[in-house]
């Protein structure tokens, strides 16, 4: 039972901090000019695409970090865990 809870609120947390990050490009890519994007290779029209891109990768990335093992995380553990 504890352990759902903690899970649930892991995937709020993973959720919430990818909202904010998707907020935060847009944002930033608001602020530059067209001159600017342009260098990039971007235009106004792909900022709200870039930031879903942004988004989808924050919780894959968080999924992925989940699924993660000990063995996953320090090879010199192979054998031990």
């Amino acid at each position: 039972m504890f352990g759902v809870l903690v899970n649930n609120l892991n995937n709020f947390r993973n959720w919430f901090l990818a909202i904010k990050a998707r907020k935060e490009t847009v944002n930033q890519l608001n602020k530059l000019t067209e001159r600017e994007l342009n260098d990039i290779g971007l235009s106004r029209s792909d900022i709200h695409y870039i930031a879903e891109q942004h988004y989808r990768d924050i919780l894959l990335s968080n999924e992925m970090k989940d699924q993660r093992t000990v063995k996953d995380l320090n090879s010199n553990l192979n054998g031990w865990v």
